[in-house]
């Protein structure tokens, strides 16, 4: 069955706690920095030295440095999945990790675990076509859009 279904169907519950996880790890990380971030520099003030307040920023700046590079990661690692779906023969599948990982609340991600939740029940989900529809055009608006007049044959009468 796990063939039949794809890896990312089959495996959707633990991408959705991996997103989940990414989400809090965002949430938090800005947070952390903040607060370790506020009471050196504080400490530093109330002290009045410069070479304090000096050593205080350089420890902000690592701490920040550090806080974009976690913060991008997920971001990289989304970016690549996503290009990774173009080479694949399932792309479908794929694109459950990517949205599971990326947007765990998000509704995509909400219908792959009701998918999946069927699929165990052994149900068929239905398949949902991930094509716009294109809208359909009659021969009179054609003629139209296609030039009108020069289609129609109305400009050889046309007197100087």
């Amino acid at each position: 069955m796990l063939l039949e279904v794809g890896v990312c169907q089959h495996t959707v519950q633990a991408w959705r706690l991996v997103g989940l996880f990414v989400l809090i790890i965002k949430i938090v990380v800005p947070l952390i920095i903040i607060i370790t971030a506020t009471v050196p520099i504080f400490n530093a003030l109330m002290k009045g030295t410069a070479d304090e307040l000096i050593g205080s920023a350089k420890k902000i700046f690592f701490k920040l440095f550090a806080g974009i590079i976690i913060f991008f990661i997920p971001t990289i690692i989304e970016t690549s999945v996503k290009l990774l779906v173009n080479y694949t023969d399932n792309s479908d599948d794929t694109m459950i990790c990517a949205n599971c990982f990326a947007n765990p609340n998000g509704s995509e991600c909400a219908q792959a675990m009701d998918d999946y939740n069927i699929i165990m029940n052994g149900g068929t989900p239905e398949k949902k076509s991930t094509r716009k529809k294109e809208p359909e055009i009659d021969a009179d608006e054609e003629a139209h859009i296609g030039g009108g007049a020069l289609d129609t044959g109305e400009l050889d009468d046309v007197s100087e």
